[in-house]
Order: structure tokens, then sequence, then C-alpha cells
């Protein structure tokens, strides 16, 4: 485990103030990537395994539309949590994620974190509401985003 890792995992705002402990089981599950602008981190229909604790960059969730054309739903950046989907099954990812400029992100084995949060009944609670927030977030994102594509829609009927 080196220690750049460690730092970020520590400077992520849900981790802040965590136990060493805590902090080095983490790291012992992750890993810190790179990723190139345009790169896709998460593919709609794939296996949701990993979970992304974003550091740097700008990170746009996409859903997929008609004729191959994809919808942005929301930008999220440095700080955010970047795939909820291994939480509850199938295990899928439900959007695209592209990176809009270089990315940096610890990478989290999705299945050794929930082992984590099992051991550490404190820790696990911490983690559900942080995704929790999330999931409230991206769904009034969401729902928003729809509001300004079909609002005209609706208000026609």
């Amino acid at each position: 485990m080196s220690q750049s890792l460690l730092e970020e995992i520590e400077a992520h705002p849900l981790f802040r103030g965590a136990s060493p402990e805590l902090l080095e089981a983490l790291a012992e599950v992750s890993r810190l990537e790179e990723f190139p602008a345009e790169r896709y981190l998460l593919e709609e229909g794939r296996q949701a395994k990993v979970v992304y604790w974003l550091r740097k960059g700008q990170v746009v969730l996409e859903l997929r539309a008609q004729a191959g054309k994809s919808l942005p739903i929301e930008t999220i950046g440095p700080g955010s949590i970047l795939g909820l989907s291994w939480l509850v099954g199938p295990n899928k990812w439900a959007t695209d994620a592209r990176a809009l400029e270089p990315v940096r992100a610890v990478v989290t084995d999705a299945v050794r974190l929930l082992r984590l949060a099992d051991e550490d009944k404190a820790f696990g609670y911490e983690l559900a509401r942080a995704v929790a927030e999330v999931m409230l977030a991206r769904l009034q994102a969401t729902r928003l985003r729809l509001l300004d594509i079909y609002g005209d829609v609706v208000a026609r009927r």
C-alpha cells in the first residue's frame, strides 16, 4: 500500500476523520487510478464491481437514448462518489460515465468494501447514508433533466 493512496483516501470527504485502522483497511481494497479525457469509467449494463471516489477531474453521467445518442444527466467532480450500482442487485451500471477531462480516483473493490461495512457497523452506516444522499441527488438531477426535455410535452396535454 502506498502512502499516496492512503492520503487520497483520507482526503475524500466521506473518510475525513475515519480511524487509521479503517483507512488502512480501505487502502488494502483500493487502488489509485488515472483516466484520460473521454474515457468511459462506467458503461450501462456492465457488471458493477467497483466504486470510484473522485479526487480530480469532471465526469458526466449519461443515459443512452435512441439512435445511439447519449443524454447528459449530471456532471460530477472531486469529492463525489461515482458508481452506486454495486450496492444493490442486479449490480449492473445504470448509466454511462465519461471523463470530461483527466480524472484521478480511488477505485475500491465493491465486494470487499461491503465486507468492511459489515465488519465495522459504524462505517457501514456512514457509507449507507453517504450513498443514499448521492442516490437522492442523482434521482433529483435526472428528474430535473427530464423536465427540461419533456416539460413542454407534459404542459401541452
